[in-house]
């Protein structure tokens, strides 16, 4: 499919979206394309191919969505194809607004000009809703397998939700587990990382 001239996509449940043909972020796996019949959400496409097992692993995410995880997450809500049937060619998922990624509160500097009224307080109650956030997903059977300072996100009244969660590690309603094969060295546990960035492939697990 032509990156220039987006056609209108089908979602897995046939339903026809329509997004803006000028992405309004890329991201080092896809760009993210405003939807023009909802405002709520916004439609991820994959430059590359996806393979079998990723494909598997993305409609396994659309199918275990709950309210209880969009309330923290930018969770994949539906997959989204060229045509009826076809492969994946990215994902549709909500819009988040008015927040920003955590370093910009963590490093002084940034948070002085972002987060001016932020004090100890404000840090705390953000540290708490990242630890609760983190509960949630890994209580739906899940895990952030990707921690970095990117994909966590605060808001102004220190609120947390997390983006890039196709690459979290999925355990699907048959069991089977899509495992994690991205992280960032300075947030993945030595024991792991010896693995991910070993060129190891991690194996799935069933």
């Amino acid at each position: 499919m032509s990156r220039t001239a987006i056609p209108r996509l089908i979602d897995s449940v046939g339903k026809t979206i329509s997004i803006k043909e000028t992405p309004f972020a890329i991201g080092g796996e896809g760009k993210i394309h405003e939807v023009l019949d909802d405002p709520t959400v916004v439609a991820k496409l994959y430059t590359s191919p996806q393979s079998r097992e990723r494909s598997e692993k993305l409609r396994a995410m659309a199918e275990l969505v709950t309210p209880d995880l969009l309330k923290i997450a930018a969770w994949p809500t539906a997959t989204l194809h060229e045509k009826p049937g076809g492969p994946v060619a990215g994902i549709l998922m909500p819009k988040i607004v008015g927040f920003k990624e955590i370093h910009h509160l963590y490093s002084v500097a940034q948070r002085k000009k972002d987060y001016p009224e932020a004090n100890w307080r404000f840090l705390t109650c953000a540290a708490l809703n990242s630890s609760i956030a983190f509960e949630k997903v890994h209580r739906h059977g899940h895990v952030v397998g990707d921690v970095n300072q990117k994909n966590v996100l605060v808001s102004s009244k220190a609120l947390v939700q997390f983006v890039d969660c196709d690459s979290f590690q999925l355990r699907a309603r048959n069991g089977v587990v899509y495992r994690c094969l991205v992280g960032v060295p300075e947030y993945t546990p030595p024991r792991a990382s010896r693995e991910v960035f070993s060129g190891r492939r991690p194996q799935r697990q069933s």
